[in-house]
C-alpha cells in the first residue's frame, strides 16, 4: 500500500495543483483517538460527548458497514472485542449490531451503551466538533451523502487507505478533507511533497515515530497540514513536545484531557488516566 502513494504521486506530480484550502483548526490542533476512545467506550457516543466536554478540536473515529448496508462505528473488522456479541460487523444487520453493549467491557458505568451509526456520531457532532473519519471498510460515496446532508463536509477529514481513494474523493466530493498516512515511506527525501500535491490532500498522516523535521517542511512545501499518531509511548508532554519541534499542525491523543492541559487549553470534567496501548494502530 505504501508505494502505491509513491508510484501514484510520481506518476502525476507534473500536472498536480495545491491541495484545496484545509478546514480551520488551530495548531496544534488536538484529535481524540477512537472518540476519546481511553476515556470512554471507543467508537461510542459516549466517547464523543467526553471530547467535546474536553474541547478537543477533532473526534477519530471508524466506519464500517453492516450486511444491510448501514455505516456504523466500529474499529475491528469483529464486534467481540468492545461488544457483548461476536461475529464479523458485516454480518450483522443495522438492528442486530444496535442491540449489543457496547459499554460493559469498558466500564459498567456504561452498561447498556450502543454500537452508533454514523449518521448519529454526524449529528452528535455538528456544530460542536470536526470529526476525523477512519473509513475501515465503507463506501466513501455513502459517507460524503451523510456529510452533505448535515452540511458537514466542512467539518470532515477523511482518511484514505489508497490513492485511487483521492480520485474518488475529487470526482464525488473536492471540498472534503482528505488524509493519506504514507508511514515508512516518509523517509524518502521529498516524498510528503509529492504525496501532498499529486493526491492533492490536506492533511498528511502517520506515527511520529515516521516523522522527521525535514518531511514535515516538505509536508508544508506540498500544501498540507501534518497530524501525527502520538499514541504510545510517545503520548506524553516529552513526546508532544518533541512533536512541536518537528513544527507538526495536529496530534492524535489517547490521552486528550493531558494534552490539552499541556497546551494550556483544559476545560472539561475530570477523567480517569489512560490505559497503555503500543500506539500504533489506527
Amino acid at each position: 500500500m505504501r508505494i502505491a502513494y509513491l508510484v501514484a504521486g510520481l506518476l502525476v506530480l507534473a500536472g498536480a495543483t495545491s491541495p484545496a484550502r484545509a478546514r480551520e483548526l488551530p495548531k496544534p490542533f488536538v484529535v481524540a483517538h477512537r472518540g476519546a476512545g481511553d476515556l470512554a467506550p471507543e467508537n461510542t457516543l459516549a466517547a464523543i460527548r467526553t471530547g467535546i466536554e474536553l474541547g478537543v478540536d477533532v473526534v477519530e473515529v471508524d466506519v464500517r458497514t453492516t450486511a444491510d448496508r448501514e455505516l456504523v462505528l466500529m474499529h475491528d473488522d469483529t464486534v467481540d472485542r468492545t461488544t457483548d456479541g461476536s461475529g464479523a460487523v458485516s454480518q450483522f444487520t443495522a438492528a442486530q449490531i444496535a442491540a449489543l453493549d457496547a459499554g460493559s467491557k469498558f466500564s459498567a458505568q456504561y452498561a447498556g451503551e450502543r454500537v452508533p451509526t454514523l449518521a448519529a456520531a454526524l449529528d452528535l457532532c455538528r456544530g460542536k466538533i470536526g470529526i476525523y473519519l477512519d473509513i475501515k471498510q465503507a463506501s466513501l460515496e455513502r459517507v460524503i451523502a451523510l456529510l452533505r446532508e448535515r452540511d458537514m463536509v466542512g467539518d470532515a477529514i477523511a482518511y484514505i487507505y489508497r490513492p485511487i481513494q483521492a480520485v474518488e474523493r475529487k470526482r464525488l466530493e473536492p471540498r472534503l478533507a482528505i488524509m493519506p498516512g504514507p508511514g515508512e515511506w516518509l523517509a524518502v527525501q521529498g516524498l510528503p511533497e509529492v504525496v501532498a500535491r499529486s493526491l492533492e490532500a490536506e492533511y498528511l498522516d502517520s506515527h511520529v515515530l515516521y516523522w522527521s523535521k525535514q518531511a514535515v517542511e516538505s509536508a508544508h512545501r506540498g500544501g498540507a497540514r501534518v497530524c501525527v499518531d502520538i499514541m504510545g509511548p510517545t503520548d506524553n508532554e516529552q513526546g508532544w513536545r518533541s512533536a512541536m519541534d518537528l513544527g507538526v499542525d495536529g496530534m492524535q491523543t489517547d490521552r486528550p484531557e493531558a494534552l490539552l492541559a499541556f497546551l494550556g487549553r483544559a476545560q472539561g470534567r475530570p477523567t480517569k488516566p489512560c490505559s497503555a496501548d503500543n500506539g500504533l494502530a489506527k
